[in-house]
């Protein structure tokens, strides 16, 4: 996609998952693209790997028309670490950011097989993230809007959606696969998928649709977590 007759450069941060990336898109391609393990990754080491993406390519954060982060649902430390470096980045050069849902990401690579996408993610307590979502050829448009459900109440938000097919992707699919197909045999497609990949969320943010922030509008904006943390305090220690 393109703004006044260009095509959009854009930088994006995706720390939902297992792995947090980064990867730049310039005039219509993915010039670059780079990742760690999420429990390894630290803001400044982002920012690293997106310094070198643009040293690559010529490019200063000047010259990009877009920042755009995955705002969660995921791991709560990859989405942190994402924001941080996008803010931090937009604050020094006023570039606009724009903030991708992370199960719109997971969605992506099978945007054009025609069917409703159910993308799980962060089978954790006995709840996963999902969503309903169809490609319209241009975006996501969302038949089931992001949440943290149980697997009742999932299998029973997706019976109702009007198709005879439904494709389940994610990284929770290989946990929850025999009670899909149970519930919807062959109507369930269930396909296991990995990390979300930031060049699919730097084609998700070439969106000219997508909410652009910047200035005063970046200010208190937070990760979409959707749940709480799966770390909880130790209680009080009793006194003699």
């Amino acid at each position: 996609m393109s703004r006044g007759g260009r095509s959009l450069r854009i930088l994006a941060f995706e720390g939902s998952g297992a792995a947090a990336g980064v990867a730049l898109l310039d005039q219509a391609r993915i010039a670059g693209e780079s990742a760690v393990d999420t429990r390894r990754a630290r803001t400044e080491l982002l920012l690293e790997l997106a310094r070198r993406l643009l040293e690559d390519t010529g490019l200063a954060v000047s010259d990009l028309d877009r920042l755009a982060y995955s705002e969660g649902p995921g791991s709560f430390t990859g989405l942190r670490i994402g924001l941080a470096a996008v803010l931090g980045l937009s604050i020094g050069a006023g570039t606009p950011v724009v903030p991708v849902p992370s199960l719109e990401v997971i969605a992506y690579p099978w945007r054009g097989l025609g069917l409703p996408i159910l993308p799980l993610t962060g089978h954790r307590r006995g709840q996963v993230y999902n969503a309903a979502l169809r490609w319209d050829g241009r975006r996501f448009e969302t038949l089931a809007p992001g949440a943290s459900l149980a697997l009742e109440a999932l299998l029973e938000r997706c019976a109702n959606l009007p198709s005879e097919r439904l494709l389940f992707v994610g990284d929770a699919v290989d946990s929850l696969a025999e009670s899909i197909r149970a519930r919807f045999g062959e109507r369930a497609v269930c396909i296991a998928s990995g990390s979300p990949r930031a060049s699919d969320l730097a084609w998700l943010a070439c969106d000219p649709d997508r909410l652009e922030w910047r200035g005063h509008d970046l200010e208190g904006r937070s990760p979409r977590y959707l749940r709480g943390a799966d770390a909880r305090r130790p209680p009080p220690r009793a006194h003699s």
